[in-house]
């Protein structure tokens, strides 16, 4: 009836979901950020829709049937004052109605964050991370390692720092099992007497809770399947501990069509998924993860056959004299949007390359 209730303002406007490579929704792409404009910038239809309870308003009160709903029109209106330049719509808002915000609550519900608000825990790049808490000016840190495990006729080789047979300058984690089932899996120190960190990672995220205030997490990595047996399956894991009983670990099953075979690929397992498919139940009443007390973030198991896979950043170089010295170095970037720089102390015919500096791309082309 022309009454103004709700304004979404371009601060707070954003579109959020897996993507493939060309940015259309793919259930098992990584989580990126759609275009400004999304999903407004093409054409579309729209949907009219009829729903009784749910999310957040619950169940309808028992006894309240029969109801009637009678619709008298739709209308669709074009706005004569729009700028989609500068995001502007329709000049006829009410001032006095505030614009909606985001669901951030927990420790960040009175701070400015950018929209959408994300964290990421990188725990790969050419081996295991570091990882470094500033607490107060003090440095504290968590050094990750791999281990594994194997079943008894399982032949494995686990090797985080494995040269990249198609890129001798990019080491990745070679993991190739045959015989039984095997795992491997990264996991933190155990800080138990560290006094400020605690063993373990908490991914419940800062939303606030109730019907709709569930975390958005992945699972993101790339990896190349070299081969794999007909039959066998590659699973991924969040790890809260088999011990003591019950076990509380979530698993999810790569589908068999989404693997690629003899390419690099990104793979993503979103936590919802992980959360609805507790391992274990059958034969130890294995309760799922806990997504605030993971121990081990990240789990690759091959089970039912052989399979030889590389798991790390897939490198795609560029040579190019970066620091303007006469020599050509090295650029590799990779899928978390850091680019490494590789100097080359030899010389064009002789390149010689020592170590890596990772340079923060953010969005921003270098040539």
């Amino acid at each position: 009836n022309g009454e103004h209730f709700q304004t979404q303002n371009a601060q707070n406007w954003y579109t959020y979901y897996p993507a493939d490579e060309d940015d259309l929704y793919y259930e098992y792409g990584a989580y990126r950020i759609g275009r400004r404009d999304s999903p407004f910038d093409q054409f579309f239809h729209l949907i009219i829709n009829f729903a009784i309870g749910g999310n957040p308003v619950g169940d309808p009160d028992a006894g309240a049937f029969p109801q009637t709903m009678e619709v008298e029109y739709v209308r669709v209106y074009e706005c004569a004052n729009a700028n989609p330049e500068t995001g502007r719509g329709c000049g006829t808002a009410s001032a006095s109605v505030v614009p909606l915000e985001d669901n951030d609550g927990g420790p960040l519900e009175d701070e400015v964050t950018a929209q959408p608000y994300r964290e990421e825990l990188v725990l790969y790049t050419d081996g295991p991370e570091v990882i470094e808490v500033d607490v107060g000016g003090t440095v504290y840190t968590n050094t990750l390692s791999v281990d594994g495990f194997s079943g008894p006729g399982a032949t494995v080789i686990n090797d985080p720092l494995f040269a990249d047979p198609d890129d001798p300058t990019n080491t990745v984690w070679h993991f190739a099992v045959s015989g039984d089932v095997a795992n491997a899996y990264i996991t933190g120190q155990d800080l138990t007497d560290d006094p400020v960190l605690e063993t373990g990672f908490d991914f419940s995220g800062n939303r606030k809770a109730g019907p709709g205030g569930d975390p958005v997490g992945e699972v993101a990595f790339d990896m190349q399947v070299n081969s794999i047996d007909p039959g066998a399956r590659i699973l991924i894991k969040l790890d809260s501990g088999f011990f003591p009983s019950p076990p509380r670990i979530g698993e999810v099953v790569l589908p068999d069509s989404e693997l690629l075979i003899g390419g690099w690929k990104t793979y993503s397992v979103k936590f919802d998924d992980i959360l609805d498919n507790p391992a274990f139940v059958e034969c130890c009443g294995g309760i799922g993860v806990e997504l605030d007390d993971v121990l081990n973030p990240f789990v690759i198991e091959i089970q039912d056959g052989a399979a030889d896979l590389d798991v790390g950043t897939s490198s795609s170089p560029a040579v190019v004299d970066f620091n303007r010295d006469g020599r050509k170095d090295l650029l590799s970037g990779e899928y978390y949007g850091n680019i490494f720089y590789y100097e080359n102390q030899g010389t064009d015919e002789d390149p010689v390359f020592n170590g890596s500096q990772m340079l923060e791309a953010d969005s921003v082309v270098i040539d």
